[in-house]
């Protein structure tokens, strides 16, 4: 067992230009509005450093502004550096509306019919396939998805 002591100074600074790389693996393509946005967003600039410290670390806590991408594109960098595996990412929401229309928006940034790679779950709707790699949950079907997983 281990411990992780906190530090007092964030490890990953998005103002920084550590890590600093656009991602061109969307089915959208490049020049797309949508992946012009993805690029732009404040988290693409840590996109590196934020996989390698979860790559490297057990618990890793990601604060930053509304609307810097933490909920639509740290899912899509997980997936794109293969963290999903044989798996899937779950991203809870506490309301339903947010997790439909952030699977949604992810689906349309991607490229993919919503219910295909990226879906989502909440009570009484489900959207999802087989092939979903990304899927994102009201924070009540998480616990009763893991509830009735053995």
């Amino acid at each position: 067992m281990s411990l992780h002591t906190p530090r007092k100074k964030p490890r990953i600074h998005f103002d920084d230009d550590e890590g600093l790389r656009k991602s061109h693996s969307t089915s959208s393509g490049p020049s797309s509005p949508l992946q012009k946005q993805r690029e732009q967003l404040p988290i693409a600039k840590g996109r590196d450093a934020l996989i390698r410290e979860i790559r490297e670390n057990d618990v890793t806590i990601l604060l930053g502004e509304t609307g810097s991408g933490k909920t639509t594109q740290v899912p899509q960098y997980l997936l794109e550096a293969g963290m999903a595996g044989k798996g899937m990412i779950a991203v809870t929401q506490p309301r339903r509306v947010a997790a439909t229309s952030l699977a949604a928006r992810v689906a349309a940034e991607r490229g993919v019919k919503l219910g295909s790679l990226v879906g989502y779950s909440v009570r009484f709707d489900e959207v999802c396939g087989a092939d979903t790699k990304i899927k994102y949950v009201s924070d009540g079907m998480l616990v009763r998805e893991l509830l009735s997983d053995p």
